[in-house]
């Protein structure tokens, strides 16, 4: 059986090769901006309308928009963010 030795102590790994980087939250501050600048005139209406008409969605759209901020502040790889800037852009 062949087996495969330890690096030498000089020659060790620094970090997780298989866990990317974590993301500055202003980056994905910029990224949450640039996905909803199309709305964001319009947010104050559709919160509004969104909280009297719809109000389990509003409420949805509320905590996916806190966790995103949650993952921002946290630094969460940048693939992490943009797949659930992506769903919450799908609501």
């Amino acid at each position: 059986m062949k087996v495969t030795p330890l690096p030498k102590q000089g020659n060790r790994l620094t970090g997780n090769p298989r866990r990317p980087d974590p993301v500055p939250a202003q980056t994905l501050r910029q990224r949450y901006e640039a996905a909803t600048f199309p709305l964001f005139e319009h947010f104050p209406v559709i919160d509004g309308w969104l909280a009297e008409h719809a109000h389990d969605l509003w409420q949805q759209i509320r905590q996916e928009d806190d966790e995103l901020f949650r993952l921002r502040q946290l630094g969460v790889p940048e693939r992490t963010y943009q797949a659930k800037l992506d769903a919450f852009l799908r609501l």
